[in-house]
């Protein structure tokens, strides 16, 4: 059966840890197949509180989410894992496995809880991961020991050989120098035209630079939702944060960057 093209339908969505109190407030957004959301706003704002309500993760008070049009919340964990891959700044950091080994790990979702092995089509599909995001001759070494550029790299290359119609980027780039950043970006720009990818960032010019809707979030809130290009402006950035921004054209592709 064919995919729907609405991926992700969050209608008033209201939740938090408990059903006490609500961090994420009245939320209502919607992501198509092959687009990308960025998710900005300041620290505590709500930003991975949205990610974990996604994938089902979090009791709600209002409202509803649903996954490829089915109700996140009655969905099997298997089934999330299906639907969803998510990839967060600090994971990997402690696993002994290999490279090959961990991205491997991206078809488990997809095993019977019978099957010892993962099958040759589960192995080509690493393999191809591998290659899709560029860390080939990574594949032996142990992620324990690799730097943060590449051990994020790993991480992403995962959520490729997860095969799945979306994707949760949770600062993936926290921590990263600029080259690692760039070989990071490129990486993302290889998801594909399927994907629907959603980004919590909190560089504002990663936002520009690759996303095609940018919301942004207080207070559990959103305040702005809506074209990257439109909803990403001076003043509302420095409504935002409470401090002024400035604007100059990248000359390597025409588009706005911030600085502050």
């Amino acid at each position: 059966m064919a995919q729907p093209d609405k991926l992700i339908e969050v209608d008033n969505f209201s939740g938090g840890y408990d059903t006490k109190r609500n961090i994420i407030k009245n939320v209502s957004f919607s992501v198509h197949r092959g687009e990308t959301l960025a998710i900005i706003g300041p620290n505590g704002a709500g930003k991975s509180t949205i990610a974990k309500a996604l994938m089902g993760q979090l009791p709600h008070t209002n409202g509803n989410i649903c996954i490829l049009g089915q109700d996140v919340s009655k969905l099997t964990p298997q089934q999330r894992a299906q639907r969803i891959a998510y990839v967060g700044s600090h994971m990997g950091s402690q696993s002994t496995m290999s490279v090959w080994q961990y991205v491997l790990t991206g078809r488990t979702p997809y095993r019977s809880l019978w099957t010892l092995d993962y099958s040759p089509i589960d192995k080509d599909i690493a393999n191809e991961a591998l290659r899709k995001i560029g860390i080939e001759k990574l594949k032996n070494m142990l992620m324990n020991m690799l730097s943060d550029g590449n051990r994020q790299l790993a991480v992403l290359a995962r959520a490729v050989c997860q095969q799945t119609p979306i994707v949760i980027l949770d600062e993936p780039t926290t921590n990263l120098d600029i080259r690692n950043q760039a070989k990071y970006v490129e990486a993302m720009r290889n998801l594909g035209n399927e994907t629907a990818t959603i980004m919590i960032v909190h560089d504002i010019n990663m936002a520009t630079q690759l996303s095609d809707t940018t919301m942004i979030i207080v207070d559990g809130e959103i305040t702005h939702y809506g074209q990257t290009p439109t909803t990403l402006t001076t003043e509302k950035l420095q409504a935002t944060f409470g401090v002024p921004f400035a604007t100059t054209i990248s000359p390597l592709n025409g588009k706005k960057i911030f600085i502050s």
